[in-house]
């Protein structure tokens, strides 16, 4: 017998039915898992080399790439675009309830991140990837306020924080308008740069022949913010 839509229909509510039925007594929790999972294994043992008659149907979208059909190209441009904040928003309030109501799920997908980090140690990621990841953010508060002060007294500098420019790997946050001053301007947050040293930083840049001023987000904590940063950037 064919496995139609209809069929498939038919036997999740008969499966639906069953659970609810079953699952009202919490002591056969423990009866049915161990049932299905003996089960599961014979079966697989049986099975094993053959191909299941309920995934014999055929993919939309096999063989088909972007270049041959719209749809694809549609749905990969789409894949392609960051999230939107509302969606990111949606995220994290989805995921942040479940971590509440399911402890056992975020202490799992902790573990699980943290062998995929461990894979991932002392692996620099490419250029392109780090291009996608840039591709989405946005200036800081202090990468703002340093815009701000740019606009305010006509300073020769832009905004490259969002991957627009790369020297090598790096991505500085300001880069001068002027390409044969070959100047970049990085601004360490206190919190996120607290275990950088700048000059581990600025030597890098110097290895291309960039000269790098480092300023530190507590220089715009202060009264006289605009001064302290503009003696620091015309120096």
């Amino acid at each position: 017998m064919p496995w139609t839509i209809a069929r498939r229909r038919r036997q999740a509510a008969v499966m639906r039915r069953v659970r609810a039925a079953y699952f009202s007594d919490r002591g056969n929790w423990k009866e049915w898992h161990k049932k299905v999972s003996e089960a599961s294994v014979i079966s697989g043992q049986r099975n094993i080399g053959k191909k299941r008659p309920e995934c014999s149907h055929v993919s939309w979208n096999k063989g088909l790439t972007k270049d041959t059909d719209q749809r694809v190209l549609r749905n990969a441009e789409a894949a392609s675009k960051p999230r939107s904040s509302i969606g990111v928003r949606n995220i994290r309030e989805a995921c942040s309830d479940r971590k509440h109501k399911n402890p056992l799920w975020y202490k799992r997908i902790c573990a699980a991140n943290r062998k995929i980090a461990e894979t991932k140690r002392g692996v620099p990621r490419s250029v392109e990837t780090m291009r996608k990841i840039m591709r989405i953010r946005k200036p800081t508060s202090i990468e703002k306020q340093f815009i701000e002060l740019v606009r305010k007294n006509n300073l020769p500098y832009r905004y490259v924080g969002n991957g627009d420019f790369w020297i090598g790997n790096m991505n500085p946050d300001f880069i001068h308008s002027d390409k044969k001053k070959r100047e970049v301007v990085e601004l360490f947050g206190d919190y996120w740069h607290r275990n950088h040293k700048p000059e581990d930083r600025i030597a890098r840049f110097a290895k291309s022949n960039f000269k790098c001023t480092v300023i530190w987000e507590r220089e715009f904590k202060r009264p006289d913010w605009e001064r302290r940063v503009l003696g620091l950037v015309t120096a």
